[in-house]
């Protein structure tokens, strides 16, 4: 069967030779010299620019398809690490933090959290509304409370001058986020303090230490 393919396609490539030896010496080269008008230049000029535009989409929806791929085998990948009740919690936002220490935040339906365009709260315990907001030049100081509970969150411009209750106290050497932090306790208060690249964060109040570590955890700026 290759052989009969082979000689049916030397066959073939042997009359189109042939017959383009016929042709071609049927053709006379024009004893002038051929000069084409500006306007068909121009249409032509124009005919494989648009022919070069449709080559770079092709290869641009090429690339957008193959990147979708990648991304949908990730996500396939990412899926299978969660327990079949973790994946029920559907995904409702995505966002990727750039900065010196990359961050993946996932909210999912049942969480609690607060935004606005200066500053992200993405947890917040169970209760819990802002009651006081002070957005000043250097800073943002928000107070979130919950009846008996509350918390203070701040969020200081490096080099700004930052006071906490320390007398008395214990203190922890901590991380958030990969970030060095302090977590300081007195009969009085519970704090967290870390500092960003750019911002300095100081988390405080009477809830639970556990509550205010995974609260600094999930603070950024916008």
């Amino acid at each position: 069967m290759n052989k009969n393919n082979n000689d049916f396609d030397k066959l073939i490539e042997t009359a189109a030779r042939l017959a383009d030896e016929e042709l071609g010496s049927e053709i006379s080269l024009p004893e002038n010299k051929v000069e084409f008008s500006d306007e068909h230049i121009e249409e032509m000029n124009r005919l494989f620019k648009s022919a070069h535009r449709y080559r770079r989409t092709k290869s641009a929806k090429r690339m957008r398809l193959l990147v979708c791929a990648v991304i949908a085998a990730g996500l396939l990948m990412f899926a299978g690490v969660f327990s079949v009740g973790a994946w029920r919690s559907r995904i409702m936002s995505f966002v990727i933090n750039d900065s010196s220490n990359t961050d993946i935040r996932i909210l999912t339906e049942n969480s609690n959290y607060y935004r606005d365009k200066y500053i992200s709260v993405d947890y917040l315990p169970e209760g819990f509304e802002v009651t006081e907001n002070d957005n000043g030049v250097e800073h943002r100081i928000m107070v979130f409370d919950n009846n008996d509970l509350y918390f203070i969150l701040e969020a200081h411009d490096i080099g700004t001058n930052c006071n906490t209750d320390t007398e008395d106290s214990i203190q922890e050497n901590i991380k958030i986020r990969n970030y060095n932090g302090i977590y300081i306790e007195n009969p009085r208060i519970k704090t967290v303090v870390y500092n960003t690249d750019t911002k300095i964060f100081i988390i405080s109040g009477n809830i639970p230490k556990d509550e205010l570590i995974k609260i600094a955890e999930n603070v950024y700026m916008n």
